[in-house]
């Protein structure tokens, strides 16, 4: 099981992803824009998340200065961070920013169910998903 921060300011967004990577076995938390996240990873800093998963337009403080914050700060800068934004088109150059994955703006189901892959704790112990076909 993953323990992933989910970092958006729409509610909509942060459920869709929540209940599927909840359904799949992950532990999600959540936070409304990067100041939060940072407070949220400063009061879990003996049991941080796997990893983050944040998008970059958000109010207070963006994900563009949240990825920059994490990769700046020692306790964080090898802490997984996965970044999504409807300004990310699929086949299009990614961001300059030091994150493990770039995605559009509403995660694409597949990428969430290997959202392990990105994980350092759990990219190779993570149980696949039992096929629903049948042969």
């Amino acid at each position: 099981m993953c323990k992933i921060l989910l970092v958006d300011d729409e509610e909509d967004v942060l459920e869709l992803a929540q209940v599927h990577l909840s359904q799949i076995g992950h532990q999600i938390y959540s936070a409304q824009n990067g100041e939060e996240a940072l407070q949220f990873l400063a009061s879990h800093e003996s049991d941080p998340p796997c990893m983050v998963l944040t998008d970059l337009r958000m109010p207070i403080l963006d994900g563009w200065d949240l990825v920059h914050a994490l990769h700046h700060d020692h306790r964080w800068v090898n802490l997984p961070v996965i970044v999504y934004s409807a300004s990310i088109l699929p086949g299009a150059a990614p961001p300059l920013l030091n994150a493990k994955a770039y995605w559009s703006r509403r995660p694409p189901k597949q990428a969430l169910e290997q959202i392990h892959e990105h994980c350092l704790l759990h990219h190779q112990s993570w149980p696949p998903l039992a096929s629903s076909e049948t042969p």
